[in-house]
């Protein structure tokens, strides 16, 4: 929402992804922009019509994993219920970008 919510013209937002990673982005997308501020009310889209040309059973192996992910996601949405919340989670705990993952002691 950084991006978004100063622009009043963006407010209908289409997410287009594989169809093998749409269910987390919808969980993702429909949670953040669900949660920020109250006056600004986001239409999603969605559109998987993406080829990937990625062999079926890649698809299989990554369709897998995304599944586990989108459920891990619905935890972390239900503990998430504020901007805030959600940010300190992303920037302290997720361990793709937590910060202090990445410090080293000198």
């Amino acid at each position: 929402t950084l991006h978004t919510d100063p622009e009043p013209d963006l407010r209908r937002l289409v997410v287009i992804t594989n169809r093998w990673h749409m269910e987390r982005v919808r969980a993702i997308f429909s949670h953040v922009f669900s949660i920020s501020p109250p006056q600004l009310r986001y239409e999603l889209e969605f559109d998987s019509d993406i080829e990937d040309g990625l062999p079926q059973e890649v698809v299989a192996v990554r369709s897998e994993r995304e599944q586990q992910s989108a459920t891990a996601f619905r935890t972390t949405a239900a503990k998430t219920p504020t901007l805030a919340l959600l940010h300190r989670f992303m920037f302290s705990e997720h361990m793709a970008y937590a910060a202090a993952r990445h410090t080293v002691e000198q």
